[in-house]
């Protein structure tokens, strides 16, 4: 909702930095976490956020949320989980939300991980936990698309992307989404053939994810934007055909 303060986990991937962007555009405080501090200028720099926190340096990550958040959580859009929804938990004002996106920290756990200590939290501040995933809001689309149109177009939507060259660096690039090597969209660069009908240069690419996405050809030219597979795996604005490689 316009004017809320939002905390974004892993803030400068390619989900994170959307969401910050799309918080700004409707007038919300927002922080976000990153592992470095390259990523942490570029989030207050370019992507325009409030404040961004490195979760690697800050020491005490708890008490970072608590400064950066005087008035509260009222979102928490999560990508990391452990510590992070930890301490969003103890931030979050009376009926906040988080929207669970993904929990990286724990996809390579080889045993489970601690839940965060302080769920009771959730019961008496009446928070709202709930998964996010993008198949379930196809219904909201054409929205995205017609708020995207205009974004962009005004400069209030920027990104990065990390291109590996070849295809047999797919597993090496796969790998390090889960390491914090990539800044923003993982990309394989494959070839770079001519498509007809396609003006300006082409790239085939593997898009490389940790989660499932519906495949589905991406076209230049659109708005900065495509079909399908633009919105799921946005942003990716200059390229055709895409793969979408997945765990």
């Amino acid at each position: 909702k316009d004017g809320e303060n939002v905390f974004v986990s892993a803030a400068s991937g390619a989900v994170g930095s959307v969401v910050c962007q799309l918080a700004k555009a409707h007038g919300c405080y927002v922080v976000g976490s990153a592992g470095s501090d390259d990523k942490c200028e570029w989030l207050e720099k370019e992507a325009g956020i409030d404040k961004a926190i490195n979760y690697k340096t800050c020491g005490d990550l708890d008490a970072a949320v608590k400064a950066a958040f005087p008035k509260g959580i009222d979102v928490y859009f999560e990508n990391v989980g452990g510590e992070h929804l930890q301490a969003a938990i103890n931030y979050m004002n009376p009926f906040a939300r988080a929207a669970l996106c993904g929990m990286i920290e724990q996809y390579n756990a080889t045993e489970p991980a601690p839940g965060p200590n302080n769920i009771i939290m959730a019961v008496g501040k009446s928070l709202k936990l709930q998964g996010f995933i993008v198949s379930n809001h196809f219904d909201l689309l054409p929205d995205f698309y017609a708020e995207m149109s205009k974004l962009i177009p005004a400069g209030k939507m920027k990104w990065q992307q990390t291109v590996e060259e070849g295809i047999e660096n797919a597993p090496k690039a796969f790998l390090n989404l889960f390491t914090g090597k990539n800044f923003g969209k993982m990309l394989v660069k494959v070839g770079t053939p001519s498509w007809p009908g396609l003006t300006g240069p082409s790239t085939q690419a593997v898009i490389v994810s940790n989660t499932p996405l519906v495949d589905a050809p991406h076209k230049a030219g659109h708005d900065g934007l495509g079909e399908p597979f633009a919105a799921l795996s946005f942003p990716f604005p200059s390229s055709l055909p895409c793969t979408h490689l997945r765990a």
